[in-house]
């Protein structure tokens, strides 16, 4: 519900287009008072947005529905006029500040690319050219034509001043980074001329020391670039340098270890010669102890013991082994002892093979009985009952609810009972009589059984 002051009376308005036909008809103007429901006191016709945009809109136009006052019309047309050059002042200082601040950004952008990948002080000029362009750009943002910008900047005077101090700011840190740079390059310049002069003298140089060099003159020539090209011929000459150094490095480390290998092979061909010679030498004396070996290997047999037997036999063969690739192999004793221990061989071989299947055997039924007999049972930290024991002892018990099962021994594994102990067994017998008997019993996974104890 809205309320319009007409004549010094409040006049109720329905809604807004009671209020819209009234500004058509020139019945109320941009000062007159209005108020709403939800206001805590009135407003002029201006201040409601609603209103004075269909006012301004309206009454901007040459056909308007119904005729009013000229002085309404007026006033109506003078407040849009205030209101449309307020709304291109606010728009136009928007647009000098998004162009100068995002123009500005770009420029520094551009300016560090350029110093990195091109350098050259010339580039100096591209902060305070930048910056001007920049601020004139969004000066002339809302006029048309060069004296249009030229005018504005006459009127304008605060961002003329704003420019040149933008312009001032960013020369000077333009010189700073300059600055900076030439000192960048100075301390790597003689950090790099030390490198080089610590590089000793062939033969002691090494083909590391050289690439080492090498990366720090490409560093060098990266940070030295934006000064200019004052280092430019130095930088080539001693990279040229450093390369042919190391080539001529990589070829003597090459040419040196090539000598190194043959060297090492000659002395381990001559290595294995001399073994071989000291084994054939060696040979007629170790025949005696040869066939002592083997003459046990035969009185083991005997007495069955056939893992003994097949150890010395092992030891036998590994000399013969030794052996075979020396020109003692082609001897007579080589060629007897040889073909008596392939005859002890022969034979020891079902007896080792039925020794084998024995103990698989056992192992598998070691492993049957540990997997019946499971883990270790632990006595109770309470009153040292064994749960087990418990449940077995009260399903044959007279009384199950009188069974008390304490003071259980640390089970032990044995032999066919598999986890034995011997617990205190008190409960009631038939005639309601509380006893107490020492018992044990044998447990497995598959549950508790009692034992005679001994």
């Amino acid at each position: 519900m809205w309320m319009v002051q007409l004549d010094g009376a409040w006049q109720p308005a329905d809604s807004d287009a009671v209020v819209h036909d009234w500004i058509r008809q020139g019945v109320v103007s941009p000062t007159t008072l209005i108020r709403h429901s939800s206001w805590a006191a009135p407003r002029a016709m201006r201040e409601v947005p609603v209103f004075w945009e269909y006012g301004a809109r309206l009454h901007s136009h040459a056909a308007v529905a119904v005729a009013h006052s000229d002085a309404q019309r007026a006033a109506w047309d003078a407040w849009a006029r205030r209101q449309h050059a307020a709304q291109k002042a606010a728009a136009w200082k928007t647009a000098v500040t998004i162009w100068g601040a995002v123009g500005f950004v770009a420029t520094l952008v551009l300016f560090f690319v350029l110093r990195r990948s091109v350098g050259g002080a010339w580039t100096l000029l591209l902060l305070p050219i930048g910056a001007m362009g920049v601020l004139l750009v969004g000066q002339g943002a809302k006029v048309r034509g060069f004296a249009a910008v030229t005018g504005s900047l006459r009127k304008r005077w605060k961002p003329v001043v704003y420019c040149v101090a933008i312009t001032t700011l960013s020369s000077g840190f333009a010189l700073l980074s300059v600055r900076s740079d030439h000192q960048t390059c100075e301390r790597s310049m003689t950090s790099l001329r030390a490198s080089r002069d610590g590089i000793p003298a062939a033969p002691e140089d090494t083909p590391s020391q050289w690439a080492s060099l090498q990366t720090s003159i490409e560093e060098s020539r990266r940070r030295c670039a934006v000064v200019g090209t004052a280092y430019e011929s130095e930088l080539d000459t001693m990279y040229a340098n450093a390369a042919s150094r190391l080539s001529e490095v990589q070829s003597r480390e090459a040419a040196k270890a090539d000598v190194e290998r043959q060297q090492a092979a000659e002395r381990a061909a001559a290595a294995e010669k001399q073994r071989i010679a000291d084994i054939e030498a060696a040979f007629p004396g170790k025949v005696a102890d040869l066939d002592k070996r083997l003459a046990k290997v035969d009185t083991l047999f005997i007495k069955r013991d056939f893992t003994g037997a097949s150890e010395e036999l092992k030891a036998a063969e590994a000399q013969l082994d030794e052996a075979a690739p020396t020109a003692a192999s082609s001897g007579a004793d080589y060629r007897r002892l040889k073909k008596r221990a392939s005859a002890q061989r022969d034979k020891l071989k079902p007896k080792l093979e039925a020794i084998e299947k024995k103990a698989e055997d056992e192992r598998q039924k070691a492993e049957l009985y540990s997997a019946i007999c499971g883990e270790r049972p632990n006595p109770s930290a309470w009153d040292g009952s064994i749960y087990a024991v418990t449940r077995a002892v009260k399903e044959y018990a007279h009384d199950p609810d009188s069974i008390e099962v304490t003071e259980c021994a640390v089970p032990k594994l044995s032999a066919d009972s598999c986890w034995v102990t011997v617990c205190k067994v008190r409960g009631k017998n038939a005639f309601g009589a509380t006893i107490l008997n020492v018992k044990g019993f044998s447990i497995s996974t598959l549950g508790a059984a009692e034992l005679p104890v001994e």
